[in-house]
């Protein structure tokens, strides 16, 4: 662990022993001993010294970069320590204003999620928080605001309901049992899930992990799970599976494994290309030029039919470079689309 780690948990040890009612006033020898037999087998190293105790609690009252400025007294006739100010912890920090806009904006940004039944307790949980710090959403109660900072909606989707459900698959690596009825097919199948990865792409969510009946990693999309059971049963973690870098090259959901990433070069009008490098295609992208014309950037990714539909999205704002094949493919599907238009 960090010394920075290691030094808030100190400090959060102090404010605990401070604000302790069963036991005001407590010397500096209690706080040491208090300190070190609660980070007793926590650390291989020495135990907590008197002199850094003795610091903490000079940069719990002193420090402007940990912002404490703890109110934090020596008591003589009593021979320990205290906060001057009875209802003081460094659990209860007054915010800035900007700090607290900040908790509000995020606060009323993430309540549009609040029709999807796991986050339905959300507004009450950020109540908690307001109350906690005593704030209050300024968003919320500002009718000026709440016309004024509008953010993208979409209909909620089917499936949301199954959030719960495999989140907590997910932590405790158990399986689940989904019927499953595949897109363009009314057959419902029954399959012995061990859930790796739960992915939002677009406003609909998937899940991805091992399939039992397959043998091999499957991606379903949570629309199309008619129902879910978590089975009381674990499965084994498989080592070999890298959430982190699943999806390491893929765009969308899909992960084309099999096959190699590929290099692609695509060359933007200049207008789009400065809102391509404001926000990337994809995390593997770089600026290879930039002309008074037009900017070329480099990707590397697997060439997904979510890949091929992002690209047709630009228009004629865009052009492939390379590959050659990814290039035929997009010329093919354009002319497609061209010969709609021009019918008679």
């Amino acid at each position: 662990m960090g010394a920075a780690k290691r030094s808030l948990m100190r400090y959060r040890l102090i404010d605990e022993i401070l604000t302790r009612k069963s036991k005001p006033y407590p010397s500096l020898v209690e706080i040491i001993d208090y300190v070190n037999d609660q980070l007793l087998g926590l650390f291989d190293d020495v135990m907590v010294s008197r002199r850094t105790i003795q610091n903490d609690l000079r940069d719990m009252r002193e420090s402007a970069e940990l912002g404490f400025y703890a109110p934090i007294e020596y008591h003589s006739a009593r021979k320990g320590y205290y906060y001057s100010e009875p209802d003081y912890s460094i659990n209860k920090l007054p915010l800035k204003n900007e700090e607290r806009q900040v908790i509000e904006f995020v606060a009323n940004m993430l309540a549009r999620y609040e029709n999807i039944p796991m986050f339905s307790n959300f507004k009450h949980i950020t109540q908690k928080i307001f109350d906690s710090l005593n704030i209050h959403s300024a968003i919320e109660n500002d009718q000026l605001l709440t016309a004024a900072i509008q953010f993208d909606s979409t209909p909620a989707a089917k499936g949301n309901q199954w959030l719960a459900t495999a989140s907590e698959a997910i932590r405790h690596y158990r399986k689940l049992q989904i019927a499953y009825s595949p897109f363009g097919s009314n057959q419902v199948n029954t399959r012995i899930f061990h859930p790796y990865i739960l992915k939002e792409f677009r406003g609909r969510w998937y899940l991805i992990g091992v399939s039992e009946n397959a043998g091999e990693v499957r991606t379903y999309a949570l629309d199309r799970i008619e129902e879910m059971e978590l089975l009381d049963v674990h499965y084994p973690l498989e080592e070999s599976f890298d959430r982190q870098k699943y999806f390491e090259y893929s765009f969308g959901i899909y992960n084309l494994s099999h096959e190699e990433p590929e290099e692609v070069l695509l060359q933007f009008e200049l207008q789009q290309g400065y809102y391509i490098l404001s926000r990337p295609i994809h995390p593997t992208q770089e600026l290879v030029s930039q002309g008074d014309n037009e900017i070329i950037v480099r990707l590397k990714l697997y060439i997904s039919e979510d890949f091929i539909m992002e690209i047709l999205s630009f228009g004629d704002r865009v052009e492939v470079q390379k590959p050659d094949s990814l290039r035929t493919e997009v010329v093919q599907r354009l002319m497609q689309a061209q010969k709609k238009y021009l019918k008679k």
